[in-house]
């Protein structure tokens, strides 16, 4: 018998811009948010395991920049919640620290990451 999966005491908080954003005229969307979303939708047993909060496009983005700091307003975002969580990302993913939070802002480090948490398929590039 297979112990049981060990739940995950804090979900990982997942940034990602509101699509239909108008930006130089056009209404747009962000496809590094929407390779995080495809992924979602492939998996829909990944999404209930994080804490997903969309955010408006301009900038600042004052709910990344309280967690770590102006410098790092990319999104896809992703905060590591659990710091013994990010020391099992993939050596692949390099997890980036910013006023004592872990994070990730690439959409295919993201994606190999959940991959690897969640048991789900890898991104293949």
């Amino acid at each position: 018998m297979y112990p049981p999966r060990v739940a995950l005491l804090v979900n990982d908080r997942l940034y990602l811009l509101t699509p239909d954003f108008t930006d130089a005229g056009f209404k747009q969307f962000c496809t590094e948010c929407a390779m995080v979303e495809g992924m979602m939708n492939f998996y829909p047993n990944v999404r209930p395991r994080l804490d997903i909060k969309y955010i408006k496009f301009t900038k600042p983005r004052p709910e990344i920049v309280a967690e770590l700091g102006p410098e790092h307003q990319a999104s896809p975002c992703l905060i590591i919640t659990d710091p013994a969580r990010a020391q099992k990302a993939p050596a692949n993913v390099k997890v980036k620290t910013s006023n004592g939070k872990q994070f990730l802002n690439d959409p295919y480090e993201i994606c190999e990451y959940l991959a690897s948490v969640h048991g789900v398929g890898h991104p293949r590039r």
